[in-house]
């Protein structure tokens, strides 16, 4: 989550204590607090803006397939 964010310090979500339907629940109503661009393969995940961690791990995919 997007700790940043206006909805996230509105909400102040005890996220340490919350069980993780709970957790998805908060995002699908408050979609802002969720960090994004999510990138997957499938079986890792990256979430955030990172260049450098973006064309590492898309020159692994490419090496993969």
């Amino acid at each position: 989550m997007t700790t940043n964010s206006q909805t996230y310090k509105k909400l102040q979500p005890n996220l340490g204590n919350m069980q993780e339907e709970k957790i998805i629940g908060l995002i699908q109503e408050n979609p802002s607090i969720m960090v994004r661009p999510i990138l997957t393969d499938g079986q890792h995940l990256i979430t955030g803006f990172k260049e450098t961690v973006y064309q590492t791990f898309l020159e692994q995919i490419t090496f993969k397939g």
